[in-house]
């Protein structure tokens, strides 16, 4: 699971960030908190109406996400550092996302869980727990699950070598996508029919928040070693915490959390 900028004192407001956005450009592109907490700062979005393309990552793996964004906000500049261990699992529609979180003096630990199809339909349900604080805000996604693919209208930049070019190097793949206010720029490595995500950049402004923001993955491995990071936290309530009603995901990311 990235971020824009809103109270950081109050984890409520962490989760306010992009609201009915689109991922890798879904996984690349969710809204302020996860897939990617807020772009604001916690992630597991670009605003960006996304369709699946036909380059995908894996239906299942996991690895680590790092994220170090600026933003301005009604003329107030800062800064959130995000590191998050994320797991993804497109076969049964759920993700999750440990992450630390930094935002100014401000810095907290959270868990994040996003799971569809438990209401007996397709629409999901997202809990965040504050993990210093031992609380749980858990809201309804009026949306399906989001595959983290490259949109159709992605523009390629080619391929290119990070490090040495040709033998010794590492090809990766370059692409971009605009949508509404929006930029994000993807590389991303080819491993057969799959896509394996390297890095994402997204620039733009959501609701008055002027932002960017740098993503970087590392360590990713098929599969999910242990399942149980997509059950519900003991700490949320089978109830809706409408404090999150403004959302706690990033659309605006493609790739990212």
């Amino acid at each position: 699971m990235s971020t824009l900028a809103v109270d950081s004192t109050d984890p409520s407001s962490l989760l306010k960030k992009k609201k009915n956005c689109g991922r890798l450009g879904e996984l690349v592109i969710h809204e302020t908190i996860m897939n990617r907490l807020v772009l604001c700062g916690l992630t597991l979005a670009v605003c960006l109406a996304v369709a699946v393309g036909e380059m995908c990552t894996p239906d299942q793996w996991e690895g680590y996400e790092g994220s170090t964004g600026g933003y301005v906000y009604h003329h107030r500049p800062g800064i959130i550092n995000e590191y998050m261990k994320v797991s993804y699992d497109a076969k049964n529609k759920r993700k999750a996302a440990f992450v630390d979180y930094v935002n100014g003096d401000y810095a907290n630990k959270f868990k994040m869980v996003e799971r569809y199809g438990d209401d007996g339909d397709d629409r999901g349900r997202v809990y965040v727990v504050d993990l210093k604080k031992d609380k749980c805000w858990t809201m309804k996604l009026e949306r399906p699950f989001k595959t983290a693919c490259i949109p159709d209208d992605a523009k390629s930049f080619g391929e290119r070598y990070m490090g040495l070019k040709g033998k010794g190097g590492f090809l990766i793949s370059i692409y971009q996508v605009t949508k509404k206010h929006v930029t994000a720029t993807l590389t991303v490595s080819k491993a057969g029919d799959n896509i394996i995500p390297i890095g994402e950049t997204v620039i733009g402004n959501i609701e008055g928040t002027s932002f960017i923001q740098p993503m970087g993955y590392l360590d990713i491995t098929p599969g999910i070693k242990n399942a149980t990071v997509f059950d519900i936290p003991k700490q949320c309530k089978q109830v809706d915490d409408m404090s999150v009603s403004d959302y706690l995901m990033k659309d605006h990311l493609i790739l990212g959390f």
